[in-house]
């Protein structure tokens, strides 16, 4: 694969700030060798390289990744992170958890096709054009077309679908919609209680 295709693959980059220190981020959707990704983490760490990958089955949506993503880095700049590394802080985050132990159990039920997000301070293009290079990632497919089943991805969030459901009925919205509002909201509030 050129370095032309793999660029064009990825779903959002962009970059947040915060007191004046930067990170980057990309978030893209494929296929992992997480035997591949295991031998290289130590690299990466060194490197000041987190990178995060999260089952598709997982995800109800981008919008979801990109915010938890967002407070993860907020908790770490300020010195407000649970977990001492980044991409734990991220799925500490995401998965609205408060112990690390709880995330580690979740992502071992892991599949092969993931969400990756890439955070660094340096050029994350040329990351996931390593990460290709490496065999870490075998393949892409589409973000809107990595998701999971509404009802499995509230029951991680302790959200029960008829909650969701009458929520979409009362405000004319699509179930998946309110389901994302709903996550989002559980992100933003995890460590208010902690």
């Amino acid at each position: 694969m050129d370095n032309i295709s793999v660029l064009q693959e990825y779903y959002k980059k962009d970059k947040i700030s915060y007191n004046g220190e930067k990170f980057n981020f990309l978030i893209t959707c494929g296929e992992i060798n997480k035997d591949a990704f295991l031998n290289f983490i130590p690299d990466f760490e060194r490197r000041g390289i987190w990178i995060q990958f999260v089952p598709c089955s997982y995800v109800l949506g981008i919008e979801i990744v990109e915010y938890a993503l967002k407070l993860a880095v907020r908790d770490y700049l300020r010195g407000e992170n649970v977990a001492k590394k980044l991409n734990l802080q991220f799925c500490l985050r995401l998965f609205a958890r408060t112990q690390v132990r709880d995330v580690l159990e979740l992502l071992s039920r892991s599949n092969r096709w993931a969400v990756i997000v890439i955070i660094a301070r340096n050029d994350v293009e040329e990351i996931l054009e390593e990460l290709v290079e490496r065999g870490i990632i075998t393949s892409f497919v589409e973000c809107d077309k990595c998701a999971g089943n509404l009802g499995e991805i509230l029951s991680i969030y302790d959200v029960p679908l008829d909650y969701v459901s009458t929520l979409s009925k009362m405000r004319g919205e699509r179930m998946d919609s309110v389901g994302i509002k709903v996550v989002m909201e559980k992100i933003a509030t995890v460590f208010l209680w902690k």
